[in-house]
């Protein structure tokens, strides 16, 4: 081969080489940039988990995208799937790098991504509450089918199935159960909730109190207004609707500047039930006069339509409340 012609490969060899280095170095640059820019604007926006309300979705993503939101501040979900004696890869929300001490006490701050951001801000120190100085964005859904969310939750629902030690021997999918269960748990929540106001009505309890209390141990069906409100203050400044989840999600990320879109609920669902069949429409007269005593100040404050006793074919599920992402 002439010299010529192998000084002519040796070139061109060279400067290929020069160009893969360069795409390999720009995507890397670029895909740091990324968890830069997401990582600083996660300080500015922090995401408040109210129950059965699309969050594990939610939490998935920012995980995905090298943000710690929700439960992902406190927990590794590698070491958790192996304590309920798990060994599904990629088991629960995905993230392992929390940045907050966790120890799983038996009392209000037993799942401090559940809580109001009103009590962590009277129960814990700044520096480990991911709310401080953050603005907060929340997502609300309609009391009704969140209740039926509740139920069917892996966790604390009926006959959860990470519970341990408890029998499954009655149907899921039967309507009186279903409305056994969502009014005893409506009950309880009420009066947790009471007793608390109660109990804080002349000031917060201190942190012996809250240690000896089992008063809203758990936070499921805690009414969302909760969350929101301190007050007459207004502590989560961005909600998005259920209804309207992966659209108002992905605005309220473009309002920040935050490279991520939420896929949609088949493909993003992270404890979804496949096997549920009842709906809201499954709830009986009673229950349903419990959720609307109990829960009136969400459906009033967010705009959801309570019903009497039975739902018509007209009923929607959606809010009239409109929200400024």
């Amino acid at each position: 081969m002439p010299l010529k012609m192998i000084g002519f490969l040796r070139a061109s060899l060279i400067m290929y080489s020069s160009l893969l280095l360069f795409e390999a170095t720009y995507l890397y640059n670029n895909r740091y940039e990324e968890q830069a820019t997401n990582t600083l604007l996660m300080n500015q926006l922090e995401f408040v988990h109210i129950t059965k309300t699309g969050g594990s979705a939610i939490e998935k993503v920012g995980a995905q995208h090298g943000i710690l939101w929700g439960s992902c501040h406190w927990s590794n979900f590698t070491k958790l799937a192996a304590k309920i004696g798990l060994s599904k890869v990629g088991f629960g929300v995905g993230c392992n790098t929390p940045d907050f001490e966790y120890y799983n006490p038996k009392h209000i701050l037993r799942s401090p991504w559940h809580n109001p951001p009103k009590f962590l801000k009277k129960y814990v120190k700044n520096s480990q509450n991911p709310y401080t100085n953050a603005e907060l964005f929340a997502v609300i859904r309609n009391p009704y089918a969140r209740i039926i969310s509740e139920y069917y939750c892996p966790w604390a629902g009926f006959q959860a199935k990470y519970k341990k030690d408890i029998q499954r021997d009655k149907d899921p999918n039967d309507p009186v159960n279903l409305n056994l269960w969502a009014q005893k748990l409506v009950s309880t929540v009420k009066n947790a909730t009471k007793e608390y106001k109660m109990r804080t009505k002349n000031g917060a309890l201190t942190i012996e109190q809250i240690k000896s209390e089992y008063i809203l141990a758990f936070n499921n069906f805690i009414n969302q207004v909760e969350y929101v409100f301190d007050g007459d203050e207004v502590v989560i400044q961005h909600l998005i609707h259920y209804e309207d989840l992966g659209k108002e999600f992905d605005l309220l990320m473009k309002k920040f500047g935050i490279n991520a879109t939420l896929p949609s609920k088949k493909d993003s669902g992270v404890y979804t039930d496949k096997e549920r069949k009842l709906t809201y429409r499954d709830l009986d007269s009673k229950t349903i006069k419990m959720i609307n005593d109990f829960a009136q100040p969400d459906f009033e404050k967010f705009g959801y339509r309570m019903v009497e006793d039975t739902f018509g074919d007209e009923y929607s599920l959606r809010s009239t409340f409109i929200t400024e992402l």
